[in-house]
């Protein structure tokens, strides 16, 4: 498209890494797209996304040498969890640190929650934006997305909230896009505003991570991994030792070669080269395996109730 201007993939490595510079009103404004490892990712001599790595460091220092404010794109989360993981929060707060202004992060699928930090602003998800209803309804949070209006002239930055829906046009099966109406906005307001509660709480947080990754764990995780097939109705599972599961599929020959498809073998590489998923894995077995001390609390169970009940018949007692 004539005049359109992308970054984030490429044909190759170099391509895919390099950064675009937009004028926004007075401002010059400098972007750094990337994602975590999954499909696609570009190579030395293929193309594809850029994954994120210690690139984007030197990136963002060479940008602000000439413009106004840097923006890092970024496309990682869990699916369908409006909190973070500790490692993005963490990883996002450093790119602020070597001088981004806004860390815009997307892959949730459903709205995470924002906080400023130093002299810039990290939205860890914005939800999704332009899909196809039908695909989405029966997502809980799916179908509204959440944007911002930012003002990089200021330090720090100042911006409004933007909430929109997606639906389909009745008859015409045309996707429209349009600013949320008050009653949608209220509703809006107080979902961001349950993911924005933990980050003020560092134990919280934390303890919140482990619910997230266990429920995780069981409602997809393991499956994928084929460790085991849970009984997702009314699940109760009673683990005394996580590894065992592990070893029972290695005996019963559930994952052996000859039993596997490309398809499994590249199932796997998603669920492990993606940080977030390996993030998700690793907690939850060290906390199956008692490497990990499980910090989960009524509160956390509380809020993932709530905010991911999706979730809810995922009940994992551990001792």
């Amino acid at each position: 498209m004539k005049g359109y201007k992308a970054c984030g993939a490429g044909n190759d490595i170099q391509e895919a890494r390099r950064p675009i510079v937009v004028k926004d009103k007075e401002s010059n404004v400098g972007i750094i797209s990337c994602c975590e490892a999954q499909f696609g990712v570009a190579r030395q001599n293929s193309g594809g996304v850029a994954e994120f790595g210690p690139w984007i460091y030197q990136s963002i220092r060479d940008l602000r040498l000439r413009v106004d404010a840097v923006i890092v794109s970024c496309h990682a989360a869990n699916e369908d969890s409006p909190w973070p993981s500790p490692y993005i929060r963490e990883l996002y707060k450093s790119f602020i640190d070597a001088g981004a202004s806004v860390v815009h992060g997307h892959h949730s699928h459903v709205p995470q929650g924002y906080e400023s930090y130093c002299d810039g602003i990290i939205f860890y998800g914005m939800g999704n934006y332009a899909v196809d209803p039908d695909k989405w309804r029966s997502y809980y949070n799916g179908l509204w997305s959440f944007s911002a209006d930012v003002d990089f002239s200021t330090i720090p930055v100042s911006w409004q909230p933007l909430t929109f829906e997606i639906h389909e046009q009745s008859g015409t099966g045309t996707i429209v896009i349009e600013e949320s109406n008050y009653e949608e906005q209220e509703h809006h307001r107080r979902y961001l505003n349950e993911c924005n509660y933990p980050f003020d709480n560092h134990d919280l947080f934390n303890s919140l991570w482990h619910e997230i990754a266990l429920r995780i764990y069981y409602h997809h995780g393991a499956d994928y991994m084929r460790f085991y097939t849970p009984n997702k109705k009314g699940l109760n599972l009673h683990i005394r030792n996580g590894l065992s599961l592990l070893k029972r599929a290695m005996i019963n020959g559930i994952a052996s070669p000859s039993n596997l498809s490309q398809y499994d073998y590249l199932l796997w590489y998603h669920m492990i080269a993606c940080e977030s998923h390996r993030q998700m894995l690793s907690t939850a077995l060290g906390i199956l395996s008692g490497e990990i001390k499980d910090l989960r609390t009524k509160e956390t169970q509380r809020l993932a109730d709530e905010m991911m009940p999706w979730s809810i018949n995922v009940k994992i007692n551990i001792t």
